[in-house]
């Protein structure tokens, strides 16, 4: 009979949010990384989803490849939390995001960059000065993969979570100018047409970029540790802005990604899944919070969170939990 993966017998699982820039001395001051551990496992917790890092790139160990949350003063997290949650029996999965505020600010020529030369901390989702996104057609594709190299040789885990490889925006930086003439011998087109041939072509060439950048991703930690699981944040639908592909998606050894949604949306995201899912069973993240995690501290009722979790078993998926950590930790 064969053997099932850990992630096939894994019912109960955890994501804490630690999207903590380092601008003040409080921010991590009071992490405890023993009681992080004790509270999942009061809460039957059988997998936790591990920082490494966070959408403002800072490093929650002591990298040689980026830049260590200064809050940390030195004091590897990740390998206690690792090490700790192992010891209790524990699945271990790393999160790692492919965002980066902290390489948008100190490498500027790897920004993606809009048609109007804007980077992205000037415009996107609404709220500027939050969101800094590099281009992995950029040098910047070294730098994430250095990063993996890095957890793959120091840190015992099961699974790789890589969370926001996804194109949010049209990127019109000079690499992908680059790239998109030396392959296909045009200019990325200005304009949204799809009765241009080239516009069609530019959206099938940045759905080949996003899935070569994954695929790097996946067989450099793959090299290192044939046993891990690699997973990434499918949140989005294939869409053409996002440059997500349905091979994309079923290059994860389980499709998963985080949402609030209500009830139809729920239903439609779980049967998704399930269609496009390599190994069985999906995995569906939500938030504790209501209605999501801005709030950080109004929690969904109880009822509501048992809903959440039998609808998504009974689409044959598994859910896991989204909290966020306060920022002194």
């Amino acid at each position: 009979m064969e053997k099932k993966l850990w992630f096939q017998n894994s019912y109960r699982r955890n994501l804490i949010d630690m999207h903590i820039p380092d601008w003040h001395e409080s921010f991590f001051s009071r992490f405890n990384a023993a009681d992080y551990i004790e509270h999942l496992a009061h809460a039957h917790v059988d997998t936790a989803y591990i920082y490494a890092n966070s959408c403002v790139g800072l490093c929650n160990w002591p990298t040689k490849t980026g830049q260590m949350h200064r809050g940390l003063k030195g004091r590897d997290i990740l390998k206690e939390l690792t090490s700790g949650c192992r010891e209790k029996n524990m699945n271990v999965v790393v999160y790692i995001n492919i965002w980066s505020k902290w390489a948008y600010e100190n490498y500027p020529g790897w920004r993606v960059v809009s048609q109007d030369g804007r980077g992205t901390l000037e415009y996107q989702w609404n709220s500027p000065g939050r969101y800094g996104v590099c281009c992995f057609n950029s040098p910047y594709k070294d730098y994430v993969l250095a990063l993996v190299r890095e957890l793959c040789h120091g840190y015992d885990f099961d699974g790789l979570w890589v969370d926001m490889i996804l194109w949010r925006s049209m990127c019109y930086c000079g690499h992908c100018k680059e790239k998109f003439f030396n392959e296909t011998g045009y200019e990325i087109p200005a304009t949204v047409n799809w009765g241009d041939p080239v516009w069609h072509t530019f959206i099938r060439k940045r759905e080949e970029w996003n899935e070569a950048f994954y695929e790097s991703i996946r067989s450099l930690a793959l090299s290192i540790k044939p046993h891990l699981s690699i997973s990434c944040n499918s949140s989005y639908y294939p869409k053409y802005l996002m440059g997500e592909s349905l091979k994309y998606f079923r290059m994860s050894d389980y499709t998963g990604g985080d949402f609030e949604s209500d009830r139809l949306s729920h239903s439609f995201e779980c049967k998704f899944y399930n269609s496009v899912t390599k190994h069985k069973p999906f995995e569906f993240l939500n938030s504790v919070m209501e209605p999501n995690l801005r709030e950080h501290t109004i929690m969904k009722s109880k009822e509501k969170l048992k809903i959440l979790l039998c609808s998504t078993l009974m689409n044959n998926g598994r859910y896991g939990f989204i909290d966020a950590i306060d920022p002194a930790g």
